[in-house]
């Protein structure tokens, strides 16, 4: 995780680089964020 927090800007670029879609780029939800599938009760 630590790697990702220093080379997380370069990894985004290289990945919209390759044509990757930004919408298909996902990252961690911050707590108390739930993604959209999420039971927000288990």
């Amino acid at each position: 995780a630590v790697m990702f927090e220093h080379a997380g800007k370069y990894l985004w670029e290289v990945l919209k680089y390759m044509g990757i879609p930004v919408e298909e780029i996902d990252y961690n939800f911050p707590k108390g964020d739930y993604y959209p599938t999420e039971n927000p009760f288990a």
